[in-house]
């Protein structure tokens, strides 16, 4: 057998086994169009519009809209269906209220001023964490005490999150009903106060 038809056999082998674990994969998937080894749905794409290709190929905002029902976006998005827009914010608020209600037994309104001091002082630390002045900051740690910059804006952001976190852990002690504990707070107090003992 020559080199040329092993080679052949050999990608004919690889292309059949593709198929089937293709095949085999796609009964757990919604429908849609078969999508060939390797490059995929690729050929199936206008790549001049490709909004409108993938719209006709049935991965419109509507889909996406249906399939997050749970998370407090689908209101947001019954609201600007019609406008492009950047989930970011939106999707950052969903997880960041399931703590808030695991911490605090408080689940926020989005638009909630409180909470959303809270989102804009998170995601503006995280911002300047990963920006490359703190990496600088961070290999010379030294620098923080002689050089005006925005790690003073993080440090005011935590003094922020730390007096929130207090204030309500003082609202929390005032109502502690130890045989009724609501939250992670309570559960936190109850346990100091057995160590007290």
């Amino acid at each position: 057998m020559g080199p040329v038809v092993l080679l052949v056999l050999c990608l004919s082998c690889l292309l059949l086994l593709s198929l089937w674990i293709q095949s085999s994969g796609r009964r757990k998937l919604p429908p849609g169009p078969t999508p060939l080894p390797i490059i995929g749905n690729l050929l199936q794409l206008d790549v001049k519009n490709i909004s409108k290709s993938l719209s006709n190929k049935g991965v419109g905002e509507k889909n996406i809209v249906d399939s997050l029902p749970y998370t407090g976006f689908l209101t947001w998005a019954a609201c600007n269906r019609a406008s492009p827009c950047d989930p970011t914010f939106i999707l950052g608020c969903a997880p960041c209220n399931v703590i808030c209600s695991i911490i605090f037994q408080n689940r926020f309104d989005y638009k909630d001023k409180v909470f959303l001091n809270i989102m804009e002082r998170f995601n503006e630390n995280i911002k300047i964490l990963s920006s490359p002045w703190i990496q600088i900051y961070n290999n010379c740690p030294a620098l923080l005490d002689y050089f005006p910059g925005s790690q003073n804006k993080i440090f005011k952001n935590v003094d922020f999150m730390k007096s929130y976190v207090t204030e309500k852990t003082k609202e929390h002690q005032a109502s502690l009903d130890i045989h009724n504990p609501r939250d992670f707070i309570d559960y936190f107090l109850i346990k100091m106060e057995q160590v007290k003992c």
